[in-house]
């Protein structure tokens, strides 16, 4: 599901074992920090460069979306949280 609000862009992921990512960008700052919900938590992460990803990340969470369009939520100790989570 997407949905724009005010200049921002929501995505929706579902995850394995059924688990919601909510990922929103916002337009005016070409996608340098995102918001991340899951478990209704929400932080702020911000991008980084690899070359088999787009990256975002923060001192507690990090984003990663696959060029496949799968994408992997974990922890600061790269514990998976969410994994498999694909555009609805």
């Amino acid at each position: 599901m997407i949905v724009k609000i005010n200049e921002r862009i929501y995505y929706e992921y579902l995850c394995d074992n059924k688990q919601i990512v909510r990922v929103q960008y916002d337009n005016t700052k070409k996608n340098r920090a995102v918001d991340i919900t899951f478990q209704q938590s929400i932080h702020t992460l911000y991008s980084s460069v690899t070359k088999k990803s787009k990256k975002y990340s923060n001192i507690r969470w990090i984003w990663s979306e696959d060029f496949d369009g799968k994408g992997t939520l974990r922890d600061n100790r790269n514990k998976i949280l969410a994994e498999n989570c694909v555009k609805q």
